[in-house]
């Protein structure tokens, strides 16, 4: 039986993409891989398991949202139906027995419907769907392995730790910080995040203060 699961990396992130996955297999093969929540496991750990599901996978597909182009939707959506959109194109365009997702927002039964409507086809969404359906945990490694890859992409290009990207991340911030100082965030950034925008107005405060 063909199954498909979804799942996301960087949603709370303030620095860097949002990603989703999505994972084509027979159930039976990517049980055999024994996939586990992504958070759960080490960097050098998921790069191994990463492999291992690509090569037990049937397909498997990847969407990267830039933080410039979600600060751009988020004009006019709010996130949860900015991943909805995305989910529903990838629901659309595969064939499997069943559908599986993890959903942003805790009424699940509201957010399989949108995707229901969005993609005109039955599926399950649950929180935490990582830990209870192995396809979605083998989508949750491959969404945060090229999170983690575009991550180190963008720090190359800067020459510095971003730490990862998360505001509970201390090195985040204080790049967010430095930005700030110096007038403003680069594209990689979230403008619209809380984050990003506190700091931001608390360093023109200052400067306002000190002048």
């Amino acid at each position: 039986m063909k199954v498909f699961g979804i799942d996301e990396a960087g949603r709370g992130a303030v620095i860097g993409p949002l990603v989703v996955a999505g994972v084509l297999a027979e159930e039976s093969e990517i049980r055999a891989v024994e996939p586990r929540d992504s958070k759960e496991i080490s960097p050098e750990r998921r790069e191994e398991m990463y492999e291992r599901i690509l090569e037990a996978a049937e397909d498997w597909t990847v969407v990267k949202i830039p933080a410039s182009e979600i600060d751009r939707l988020r004009l006019r959506k709010n996130l949860n139906l900015i991943e909805a959109e995305v989910m529903a194109n990838m629901v659309r365009a595969v064939s499997a027995s069943s559908f599986f997702l993890d959903s942003p927002q805790a009424n699940t039964q509201r957010f399989a419907e949108l995707i229901e409507k969005l993609s005109g086809k039955k599926v399950v969404a649950d929180t935490f769907a990582e830990k209870k359906y192995p396809v979605v945990a083998a989508a949750s490694v491959i969404a945060k392995v090229e999170r983690d890859r575009e991550m180190r992409k963008i720090e190359k290009a800067v020459g510095e730790e971003l730490g990862t990207g998360y505001p509970h991340d201390q090195r985040t911030v204080e790049f967010l910080r430095k930005c700030a100082k110096k007038g403003g965030y680069p594209d990689f950034v979230r403008k619209s995040w809380v984050t990003a925008s506190e700091i931001l107005e608390s360093v023109k405060q200052r400067s306002i203060t000190d002048f």
